[in-house]
């Protein structure tokens, strides 16, 4: 897929806008794509998984300050039915009923934390590292609550994202 969308930014418009950075193999996940491009970041930046739709409301909350996370209320029947197959959610497996939703605005320096492993896999996650440093220091951190977060990464919630986006409705 990274390819696909390689190929498709460098002959875009964008091409001389955008700066591409390979990911160190050894350092695999989010986490381990933002300790590859540590060099190139000069301020706070924003991070949203291309997977997900957000509320444009919700961003321009998270954006206010830095080390924010956006994250959805759901109940414990959510989260063991509908979101069971969230990949590699720390907070859809903790005790909490939130799960977090892919999108961070995040402080320069925030790229000096030591990542934290993904449960059962070889990567490091944003999400992983921010839920095990917010554990420790939970004021350094803003929660942004969110209710209109729209996962787009299988087939089906691609078509019913389409239909909610058509008639403004979200359907459970």
């Amino acid at each position: 897929m990274g390819g696909l969308i390689y190929h498709y930014l460098i002959n875009s418009a964008y091409a001389d806008k955008i700066i591409f950075v390979k990911q160190n193999p050894k350092i695999k996940g989010t986490m381990g794509a933002l300790i590859s491009a540590k060099d190139l970041i000069e301020t706070d930046f924003l991070v949203i998984c291309s997977d997900n739709i957000f509320n444009c409301d919700d961003i321009d909350k998270l954006i206010e300050k830095p080390n924010s996370f956006l994250i959805i209320n759901v109940t414990p029947e959510e989260k063991d039915n509908k979101y069971k197959d969230a990949k590699f959610s720390l907070i859809k497996h903790s005790n909490l009923n939130y799960l977090e939703a892919g999108a961070w605005y995040l402080s320069k320096d925030f790229i000096n934390k030591e990542p934290v492993l993904v449960n059962g896999s070889n990567e490091f996650g944003i999400p992983h590292t921010i839920f095990l440093d917010y554990k420790i220091n939970p004021s350094k951190y803003n929660i942004v609550y969110t209710a209109d977060w729209l996962p787009v990464g299988t087939f089906w919630e691609l078509n019913k994202a389409k239909d909610v986006l058509k008639t403004g409705a979200k359907k459970g």
